[in-house]
C-alpha cells in the first residue's frame, strides 16, 4: 500500500511538472507571437518612413538646385551618397533589422547605393555650391583597414565623451580624391584644471575645445597622438590638400550604432550588398506609392524590397529608389519578452512547488490517516480480544453449570466487561466524532475554573476513597471560547487520570492564571523515555501507576484531540512529587 501511495505521489508530480511546462511553453509561444506581429508591422513602417524622408530631402535638394537626372554631376551624385549613408537616422530600426539602398535613375543604371563611406559637405571661399565630399571606402581601402576603422567607430558608439578619438581626412585638391585618414587618440583637460598643453600637439587642436558632461563644462585638448593613419598611394605628397574633420565619427558604418556585430552581420549580407548594377525596364509604376519585388527564397528572413518614385522636377521622368531589408521578428520578439520568460518561468516554479507541495502533504496525511485507520483497527481487535475471551469464558461455565453457587460472580464478572467495552466503544466513537470533518463544535464562553469543579464532582467518589485533598491557586480566571461538552471531557480525563494515577492521601494542586491550567497530582513519576507516548492511541504506559484493572490508552488521545480543536495545547511532564499536565494557548 504504502509503495502504491509512493508510486502514485510521484505520477502526479510528474504530471503536474509536465502540464506547467506545456502551460508556460503555450502561453511563451503566443505572447511571443503577438509580440512578432508587431515588430513585422514596425518593420514595414520603418520602410515607409525611410524611404518618405529620403525622398523628401534629395527632392527638395534637387527642386532648390534644378538638378535633371539626365545632367548628374558627381558631386549630385556624391549628395545622393551622402544621404544614403545616413539610412539608419531616417527610422527607428533595431539590431535585428538591417536596411540597405540603392537609387537608379529613370532607365535603370544604378546611381549610388548604401555602403561605408567618409566625407563631409565643403563650402570654399568664393564658391555659391556646397561641395560633397563622400568617398566609398572600399574604393579606397582594404577590407582589413575597413575593418580596423570599423573598430575605432565601434568605441565611439560606447558612449564616452568628450571622444577618445578625433578623424582627420584630406582631399586633394586638383581632382577632390581621398588622400589620407588619420586618426588621433585624443587627452582632453577640463577648463580650469591644472594641466599644461603639449608643445607637440597639431596646430588645429590648440584652440578646440568642447562641452561635455552633465554640467556643461568645457573641455581643451592638451595631448595628442596618431593611433592610426593611411596614406592614398595614387596622390603626390606635393598635392595640395583640404582637411576634413569628422569630430566623434570616423566614418558611416550601416547598422554599427548597434554595435560591431550588427555591421558585421550587414556587411556579409550578400542581399544587402549586391543590387545590380542595370535593371531592365522603368521600376517605377507611376500611380502607385510602392511596388513590391519577389522576395527571394535564398533569403528567409527577407521582407521585401520596396521601390519608390524620386522625382527631381515636375517634367523631369522619376528614379527609382529601392530599399532592402533583412529582420529577424522572431528574435527582436524573443529579446523584448526576455524577462517575461525569465519572470514566468520563476512563476512556474514557484506554481509547481506549490501544488506538488500541496498534493505531497495530502498524499502524506492520507498516508497517515491510513495507517492510523489500520492501527486503530488492530488496536480495537486486540483490545476487545481479552473482555470477549472472559466473556465466553464465564459464558461457558454458566452453561455447563459446574459451579452454581458461582453463578452471581460469572455475571457480575460479565456484566464488568460489556461495561469495560461499552466505554472503550464510546470514547472510539467520540474520537471518530472529532476525526470527522462534519462535526460542528458549539461556540460558548467557557469559564474554565466552573468547567473543573463540575467535572470534579463526578470522581467525587474516587477522591474521597483516596483521601485525595484538592487544592486550587487561581490568579486570574482562565476563560476560551469552545464547546462545553467536549471540553468538559477533556478536563474530566485529565481529572480522573490525576486521581487514579495518585497514591492513597496525596494531593491534587490545580494552578490557573489567565493564559493556562495546570493540574499536578503527588503520584508516580513517568519514566523519561515514555513521556514522548503519553497521548498517543491506545498507549496505557505503565499499568501499575494505576489504580484502574485497565487503561487503553484513549482517554488522554481524546483529550489532545478536543483541545486542538479549540486551539489549545498539552504539555504533560514530571514535577517534583508527582506528574504535572498544563493546558495553555498555542
Amino acid at each position: 500500500m504504502r509503495n502504491a501511495k509512493k508510486r502514485k505521489g510521484k505520477a502526479f508530480t510528474g504530471a503536474v511538472i509536465v502540464g506547467f511546462t506545456m502551460l508556460y511553453l503555450i502561453s511563451m509561444l503566443l505572447s511571443t507571437w503577438l509580440v512578432k506581429r508587431k515588430y513585422d508591422e514596425d518593420y514595414m513602417r520603418n520602410l515607409n518612413v525611410c524611404a518618405s524622408s529620403i525622398q523628401n530631402i534629395i527632392q527638395e535638394e534637387a527642386r532648390s538646385q534644378g538638378w535633371k537626372w539626365d545632367e548628374l554631376t558627381e558631386n549630385q551624385t556624391n549628395y545622393l551618397k551622402m544621404v544614403l549613408s545616413n539610412i539608419y537616422s531616417f527610422n527607428s530600426a533595431d539590431q535585428y533589422q538591417m536596411i540597405s539602398g540603392a537609387i537608379y535613375n529613370p532607365y535603370g543604371k544604378l546611381e549610388v547605393k548604401s555602403q561605408n563611406v567618409i566625407g563631409e559637405t565643403w563650402l570654399s571661399d568664393g564658391e555659391s555650391e556646397r561641395r560633397y565630399l563622400y568617398y566609398n571606402l572600399s574604393d579606397y581601402l582594404t577590407d582589413d583597414q575597413i575593418k580596423e576603422l570599423a573598430k575605432y567607430q565601434a568605441t565611439l558608439y560606447e558612449g564616452e565623451w568628450p571622444v577618445p578619438y578625433l578623424v582627420f581626412a584630406k582631399a586633394e585638391q586638383e581632382h577632390w580624391g581621398l588622400a589620407s585618414i588619420t586618426i588621433y587618440k585624443i587627452e582632453w583637460k577640463k577648463e580650469g584644471e591644472e594641466g599644461e598643453i603639449s608643445p607637440d600637439l597639431p596646430e588645429q587642436f590648440r584652440n578646440y575645445s568642447v562641452s561635455a558632461g552633465e554640467d556643461g563644462s568645457s573641455y581643451r585638448i592638451c595631448d595628442s597622438e596618431v593611433d592610426w593613419k593611411w596614406e592614398n598611394p595614387t596622390v603626390d605628397s606635393g598635392t595640395e590638400r583640404i582637411n576634413m574633420e569628422f569630430m566623434g565619427k570616423v566614418a558611416d558604418f550601416p547598422g554599427m550604432q548597434f554595435g560591431i556585430r550588427s555591421w558585421e552581420r550587414w556587411q556579409e549580407d550578400e542581399y544587402l550588398q549586391n543590387f545590380p548594377e542595370k535593371i531592365e525596364g522603368q521600376l517605377w509604376m507611376a500611380g502607385l506609392n510602392s511596388v513590391m519585388l519577389n522576395m527571394d527564397a535564398e533569403y528567409p528572413f527577407v521582407l521585401s524590397d520596396m521601390v519608390f518614385p524620386v522625382y527631381f522636377s515636375d517634367d523631369d521622368p522619376a528614379g527609382s529608389l529601392v530599399l532592402r531589408t533583412t529582420a529577424h521578428p522572431w528574435l527582436a520578439a524573443m529579446d523584448y519578452m526576455k524577462m517575461v520568460y525569465l519572470g514566468g518561468f520563476l512563476f512556474l516554479i514557484l506554481c509547481m512547488a506549490v501544488v506538488v507541495r500541496l498534493m505531497n502533504k495530502t498524499y502524506e496525511k492520507e498516508r497517515r490517516l491510513e495507517e492510523m485507520r489500520r492501527d486503530f483497527t488492530n488496536a480495537i481487535a486486540h483490545e476487545l480480544k481479552t473482555p470477549l475471551s472472559v466473556i465466553r469464558g464465564f459464558a461457558e461455565n454458566l452453561k455447563e453449570n459446574t459451579v452454581a453457587e458461582k453463578r452471581n460472580y460469572y455475571l457480575e464478572k460479565i456484566v464488568e466487561q460489556t461495561e469495560e467495552m461499552d466505554q472503550m466503544v464510546g470514547k472510539m466513537c467520540d474520537i471518530s466524532k472529532l476525526d470527522s470533518e462534519q462535526l460542528v463544535l458549539q461556540k460558548e464562553t467557557v469559564d474554565v475554573l466552573e468547567l473543573v469543579k463540575g467535572q470534579e464532582k463526578k470522581i467525587q467518589e474516587l477522591i474521597e476513597n483516596l483521601n485525595l485533598d484538592v487544592e486550587y491557586r487561581v490568579r486570574s480566571p482562565f476563560v476560551v471560547e469552545g464547546d462545553p461538552y467536549y471540553l468538559g471531557k477533556a478536563f474530566f480525563n485529565l481529572l480522573s487520570n490525576a486521581a487514579e494515577y495518585n497514591r492513597r492521601d496525596g494531593m491534587i494542586e490545580i494552578l490557573m492564571d489567565e493564559e493556562c491550567i495546570s493540574i499536578e497530582n503527588t503520584g508516580a513519576s513517568i519514566p523519561e523515555e515514555k513521556l514522548k507516548f503519553i497521548g498517543n492511541m491506545f498507549y496505557s504506559g505503565n499499568q501499575s501507576r494505576s489504580r484502574q484493572a485497565k487503561h487503553h490508552g484513549l482517554g488522554l488521545y481524546l483529550t489532545r484531540r478536543i483541545l486542538e480543536l479549540h486551539h489549545l495545547d498539552l504539555r504533560i511532564e514530571n514535577a517534583e512529587d508527582g506528574v504535572r499536565v498544563t493546558v495553555f494557548r498555542e
